[in-house]
């Protein structure tokens, strides 16, 4: 429990017009390692 490896979202580029929360949310993937998705694909940050 506790260990993420893949966040899933449905609108990331409405997300990533919020540029800070765009960017926090890269951080936090990037740090611990897990994968952004979106129904364009997956992406390793």
């Amino acid at each position: 429990m506790g260990r993420v490896g893949l966040v899933l979202g449905v609108e990331m580029s409405r997300l990533a017009r919020t540029g800070r929360d765009w960017h926090q949310l890269i951080e936090l993937c990037s740090l611990s390692g897990a994968l952004l998705a979106d129904p364009d694909g997956v992406y390793d940050p």
